[in-house]
């Protein structure tokens, strides 16, 4: 299931890709250069030397963990959460910045069973957890739709088990690191476009009494945004963009977080809705 919205969440980001290239090809055609003045994207892609934006994300998702043991992987997959994810930009001339972040949430995974490194020792390990993230880019318009990004990500997680109906210590967890990442935009019309992003991170992982170890992070998100010029109608903002899409996260841990896994595979994925004000 992941695979597949990965796949079409990769050929949504480069049919974005392709349209930017075409417009960028024919940029000084009258038609794109309107497009280009009427629209703010998600992007807060607009045609003065600086802006500033602030907007609000909704992202339903649900949380998927694999463990994969010595002789078998482990599939928990949690119940659906709301998250409210606040954003914060600016840019100038061809120079931006952005954060977001979520504060604490929980996840509830149920249990499954497990058999450990000597394949006959099985234990009934449920799951509960909460997760926080936030983020930082700085990012440059190589092209007017389409920026390339360096970032800055932290994830930090805590685990709760219950093994054999025994409560065990929390695990936690936390992840950082820089990421490398790419933004555009193409205009459909004066007011609707797509819009798609994708990062790449190699990240750093610590838990507690545990040595650090490497995972690595990737994220996606593509949709359909549009967007309305506020310009003589409030003199503090100048537009505003709705956005609704698709957005997923893949990072994968490469150690031992219980005592015979190797690796622990953590997906979260769902749709988005959003808003963005930008003056």
């Amino acid at each position: 299931m992941l695979k597949k919205a990965i796949a079409i969440a990769l050929t949504f980001m480069i049919t974005v890709l392709v349209n930017v290239a075409i417009a960028a090809m024919d940029e000084e055609s009258l038609e794109y250069q309107e497009l280009l003045a009427s629209e703010e994207s998600v992007l807060d892609i607009g045609g003065k030397n600086w802006s500033a934006s602030v907007g609000i994300k909704l992202w339903h998702n649900n949380w998927n963990l694999v463990l994969s043991t010595d002789s078998q992987a482990v599939s928990y997959n949690s119940n659906t959460e709301l998250l409210m994810i606040p954003i914060l930009s600016a840019r100038y001339n061809n120079w931006m910045m952005s954060g977001s972040f979520f504060s604490k949430n929980n996840y509830s995974f149920g249990s499954s069973m497990i058999a450990f490194k000597d394949g006959n020792t099985l234990s009934d390990i449920s799951l509960t957890a909460e997760r926080s993230e936030f983020d930082i880019n700085v990012g440059y318009y190589v092209l007017p739709s389409l920026v390339a990004t360096l970032g800055y990500k932290q994830i930090d997680r805590v685990f709760s088990i219950l093994e054999d109906n025994q409560i065990g210590d929390d695990q936690k967890i936390k992840t950082s690191g820089f990421t490398f990442g790419v933004a555009a935009f193409a205009p459909l019309s004066k007011q609707v476009g797509l819009y798609g992003n994708f990062a790449y991170g190699y990240l750093k992982t610590k838990s507690e009494g545990v040595n650090t170890y490497n995972s690595d992070y990737y994220l996606g998100e593509v949709g359909f945004s549009y967007s309305k010029n506020f310009e003589g109608i409030l003199f503090v903002l100048e537009s505003g963009s709705v956005y609704m899409g698709y957005r997923f996260q893949n990072l994968v841990d490469h150690y031992d977080f219980y005592p015979g896994t190797s690796t622990l595979a953590d997906y979260t994925q769902g749709f988005v809705i959003g808003v963005n004000l930008s003056f």
